[in-house]
């Protein structure tokens, strides 16, 4: 399998992670809009707390640049792509997506 594809498959299902939690904090705090905190919180209960970290700190980022247009991104590469049939929900992807996002509890991670 193509390593290009295996990451966007990646990708694609921790965002969908993220969204589905997304959704599920909004709907339990009973609000009709999507704020900044629903966001954080869910990629805080997808992801280990380091990765989410830098995942929010990137995400604040590139919403800045992309806000004042000054992103290497413009809205039309964002436009609806059809997923390869291959790669849905791949069961190798979602246990790699398992170990990435599981919180290690290591004394490391006590510090």
């Amino acid at each position: 399998m193509d390593a290009k594809l295996m990451i966007g498959d990646i990708l694609n299902q921790m965002s969908k992670q993220v969204i589905a939690k997304t959704h599920e904090l909004a709907h339990a705090n009973k609000a009709s809009t999507l704020g900044s905190q629903d966001v954080i919180s869910a990629v805080y209960a997808c992801m280990s707390a380091n990765l989410a970290k830098h995942a929010i700190a990137e995400g604040a980022r590139n919403a800045f640049h992309f806000i004042n247009n000054t992103s290497k991104y413009k809205a039309e590469d964002f436009a609806y792509r059809v997923q390869r049939q291959e790669l849905r929900e791949d069961p190798a992807v979602g246990n790699l997506i398992g170990e990435i996002t599981e919180p290690k509890n290591n004394k490391n991670n006590n510090k």
